[in-house]
């Protein structure tokens, strides 16, 4: 359980917020490894990897059942892109909603 991250290191290596991995994992397009006695969430080294696909896939424009069925490996990325109605952006203070933290 030594090499699980807590999801605030996931966070901060992947350039996500804490907020957006929490909603990604209780949607369960990110599920935790394991949890501490406390219920506190931890994450193996696969979890950075997921959450940048899906962040990609995100800034495609597809919406969570799409992700889904990607990363059940139901649909290729491009076949779901293709199936997919893109999703309007949000402009925020100059900045574009669906762009990821750098």
């Amino acid at each position: 359980m030594d090499s699980l991250l807590p999801i605030g290191e996931l966070a901060r290596r992947t350039g996500l917020s804490v907020k957006t991995i929490r909603a990604w994992s209780d949607a369960g397009l990110v599920p935790p490894d394991a949890r501490t006695p406390a219920g506190y969430r931890r994450y193996g080294a696969e979890a950075a990897a997921r959450l940048e696909l899906i962040g990609t896939l995100r800034e495609l424009g597809l919406d969570r059942a799409a992700i889904r069925a990607v990363l059940a490996r139901e649909s290729s990325p491009a076949e779901a892109a293709a199936g997919s109605t893109p999703r309007p952006w949000k402009w925020r203070s100059g900045r574009c909603a669906g762009a990821r933290r750098s």
